[in-house]
């Protein structure tokens, strides 16, 4: 079988956590602050600072364009050099985020100058286009490195070149980088409004609308893989072997699936992931390029390791990670009350406390909660190669994933650890058990603390 290149995702993996991040405090924590600007300088900041985003990508994305069309069919370098130019452009976006909603003060012109706090969802749109606007832009230039690339090679071996357009790439990472967030995040949004509005007409108090919120948490919860499903553009694997084979895998590995779907990317994604909590509301989502660039085998490998993600419930363990400060904060606060936040200095502003916290979030995240997930990303690497009773073809498909999307079997990504860290992993329990054992029982130890906390700290709140 001859293997199918596919274009390297536009952003680094922590994109989706960092548009997330900077969405958040947009609207959330933005508001806190007392700072004012003069309105004509944030728009011109704002709208300069938008310009420059989209201009750096084009120029990296032209330069790039005639190193790949001079290089070819040695273009491999001219590709990671692009791949490190959107990680410094996402760092350019970041930097721009963050002058944008703590120097130029935008979303406290459009809710507080403008007085749009009242219209629903109007601010909202205003306060998040200068952050979303100049990534649609870099991904209408990046674009160009793609068809670049396949015309280049469609003209060296002779074949027919793929009609993909232009609106088409950009609509798949807008669904990819913004379906999953912007949803919840204007649902959080609306679900703060209508209670805004039901404390001020005093219909409950305060302290009464905690509800409404557990029961938007859980909604948004429930409706993720339907979400998913609409906004990716998946559809049902066709019957054959393969579509049985996934099933029996997932008997195998004890997990129940709903259904097995395939995700349209036009052959520009190699990935495979799992979605849904409960069991009648799993999926196993397979890209289009993924099942155009591996071996049978080598997707049943990787389908097993989806399964073992399920299995092992890392869903939910990853969720009790993102809230332990949460949980620890209300332990902390019931046996030690000298730790609760009533108890800061009272010479710290309303600005300071909120960023603060954002601050230490992000460090947690990108430290604490990147790192326990590459742990489980070697958890269900170990229960993939058990079900098989061998790593090998767990550690072909990896090589062939990395080979497929045209990266460093070397590199890291915030998620998941590097491709010769896991095989190295792999191999190294497969010729000493004791090794699969200590990793065992650490992981043991882990999801116990983890689960333990996660679960105290609702029943304290509640019975406190």
């Amino acid at each position: 079988m001859k293997r199918t290149h596919v274009i390297p995702s536009s952003y680094p993996s922590a994109m989706h956590f960092l548009i997330a991040l900077f969405c958040l405090a947009a609207l959330f924590v933005a508001d806190d602050l007392s700072r004012t600007v003069d309105p004509r300088t944030s728009l011109l900041g704002t709208l300069a600072g938008m310009l420059l985003v989209v201009f750096a990508a084009g120029w990296g994305t032209r330069t790039v364009c005639r190193r790949v069309r001079c290089e070819f069919p040695h273009h491999e370098n001219a590709l990671r050099s692009l791949a490190r130019w959107k990680q410094g452009h996402a760092a350019l976006w970041s930097v721009f985020s963050a002058v944008n909603i703590l120097v130029l003060r935008w979303p406290a012109v459009v809710s507080k100058t403008w007085r749009l706090e009242n219209a629903l969802w109007v601010d909202e749109i205003l306060i998040l286009a200068p952050l979303l606007l100049p990534l649609v832009g870099a991904w209408c230039w990046f674009y160009e490195v793609e068809r670049t690339t396949e015309l280049v090679a469609a003209v060296k071996r002779g074949r027919a070149v793929r009609n993909a357009r232009r609106r088409h790439y950009v609509l798949l990472h807008a669904r990819v980088y913004f379906g999953l967030i912007l949803l919840p995040l204007f649902l959080m949004v609306t679900i703060r409004d209508v209670i805004d509005r039901v404390i001020n007409a005093g219909l409950l108090a305060a302290e009464q609308t905690y509800w409404i919120y557990g029961l938007g948490l859980f909604a948004m919860s429930w409706s993720v893989p339907q979400i998913m499903r609409l906004l990716w553009r998946t559809e049902s694997l066709s019957a054959g072997p393969l579509r049985q084979r996934v099933f029996e895998l997932a008997q195998v590995a004890n997990v129940r699936v709903r259904d097995v779907l395939v995700w349209k990317t036009g052959h520009r994604i190699a990935n495979a992931l799992v979605t849904g909590m409960l069991p009648w509301r799993r999926y196993v989502i397979i890209s289009d390029g993924l099942l155009r660039a591996l071996r049978p085998a080598e997707i049943e490998a990787i389908v097993l390791h989806e399964a073992a993600h399920l299995k092992h419930h890392h869903l939910l363990l990853r969720l009790c990670a993102l809230t332990l400060p949460l949980s620890m904060l209300v332990i902390a606060a019931e046996f030690w009350p000298q730790l609760a936040l009533q108890s800061l200095p009272t010479d710290l502003s309303l600005a300071t406390v909120p960023l603060a916290l954002l601050a230490a979030g992000v460090l947690y995240v990108l430290i604490c909660v990147a790192a326990y997930c590459r742990h489980m990303e070697h958890e269900a690497d170990l229960q993939a190669a058990q079900i098989l009773n061998s790593e090998e073809p767990l550690c072909r498909a990896l090589e062939s994933l990395a080979d497929a999307g045209g990266c460093s079997r070397d590199s890291r990504g915030w998620l998941h650890p590097s491709i010769a860290r896991r095989t190295a992993f792999l191999q190294g329990c497969a010729k000493d058990h004791a090794v699969a054992r200590r990793f065992r029982y650490r992981t043991t130890v882990m999801q116990g603390v983890l689960l333990g906390i996660s679960v105290a700290a609702p029943w304290i709140f509640v019975t406190s």
